[in-house]
C-alpha cells in the first residue's frame, strides 16, 4: 500500500535540508578562514625569522672581518657603513662608537647639561633631566644606574630623537672627543677642529650598529666585540632604529 506524504511534510523536509546546507557551508568558510589566518600567522612568523637571521648573519660577517683582519678592516674606521650581502640579500649598515655618546650612568651631570643648552633643550626640560638623573643614581650609599633610557629621554621633549646623543654603555665621564659628532662636540664647547673625521676603533669600545634589510625592517644593536665566551656580546636589540 502506498504512503502518501502530506505537502507540510515535504516542506518540512526541504526547510530541514537547507538549513543543513547553510550548516555545513558556515562550518567550511569557518575552517577555510581559520586555516587562512592560521597560514598568515605561520607566513609573517616566517618572515620575521629570516629578518632576525639575516641581521645575524650581517652583524657576525662584520665582526669576523674585525677579528680577522683588525685595524685593516674598513669597518675599524669609525664612523663606518656600507653594505653586508647574505644570501642573495643586501643590508645596509651604518657603525657608530658608543664612547662618543653621553653616558646616562657615567657622565659627568654638568658637561651633560652643558651639552643639552648647546643642543637647544628647553630648561625645564634640561631641570627635569637633571633631576631625574641624581635621583635615579644614588639611592643611599647604593648606586642605581638606568638599564633603559628611554623613559629618562622622554623628558627631553624640546630636542628631536635625544637617544643618538646617550648612552649608557660607555663607562666613561665624558666623551671621547676623537669619536663625538660634530654637533654634539659644538654642543659641548669644543673649539677647534669641527670634524674629527674616521678615527680607528678603539679594542673594548662598544659598537651601535644600524642595519637596514631591504625588505624595510630594521634593527639597532650595541654590542661589544671581544667577549669573554664569545666573539661579541650584545648590549642592546632593537627592531627598530631610533634616530
Amino acid at each position: 500500500m502506498k504512503v502518501q506524504r502530506r505537502p507540510t511534510e515535504d516542506g518540512f523536509v526541504l526547510i530541514t535540508a537547507l538549513w543543513l546546507l547553510l550548516l555545513c557551508g558556515s562550518v567550511v568558510a569557518l575552517t577555510m578562514a581559520r586555516n587562512s589566518s592560521r597560514a598568515q600567522v605561520v607566513r609573517t612568523e616566517a618572515t620575521e625569522l629570516q629578518q632576525r637571521l639575516d641581521f645575524e648573519a650581517a652583524i657576525d660577517t662584520i665582526v669576523a672581518d674585525l677579528v680577522v683582519q683588525g685595524p685593516a678592516s674598513p669597518w675599524a674606521q669609525l664612523p663606518s657603513e656600507g653594505p653586508v650581502t647574505v644570501d642573495g640579500r643586501t643590508l645596509h649598515v651604518a657603525i657608530s662608537s658608543e664612547a662618543g655618546r653621553l653616558d646616562l650612568n657615567s657622565g659627568d651631570i654638568a658637561t651633560i647639561d652643558r651639552a643639552l643648552q648647546g643642543l637647544g633643550a628647553a630648561g625645564s626640560d634640561r631641570a627635569a633631566f637633571r633631576t631625574a638623573i641624581e635621583g635615579t643614581r644614588a639611592d643611599g650609599k647604593r648606586f642605581m644606574g638606568f638599564s633603559d633610557a628611554a623613559p629618562i629621554l622622554a623628558l627631553l621633549h624640546s630636542l628631536p630623537c635625544p637617544a643618538r646623543w646617550f648612552t649608557l654603555y660607555s663607562g666613561l665621564t665624558q666623551p671621547d672627543e676623537t669619536q663625538t659628532d660634530d654637533e654634539l662636540a659644538r654642543a659641548m664647547g669644543r673649539t677647534g677642529s669641527s670634524g674629527f673625521g674616521r678615527q680607528p676603533m678603539k679594542p673594548g669600545t662598544p659598537l651601535r650598529l644600524n642595519l637596514q634589510h631591504p625588505d624595510g625592517s630594521s634593527l639597532q644593536t650595541i654590542i661589544r666585540v671581544g667577549g669573554p665566551n664569545r666573539p661579541y656580546d650584545v648590549l642592546h636589540w632593537a627592531r627598530s632604529i631610533q634616530c
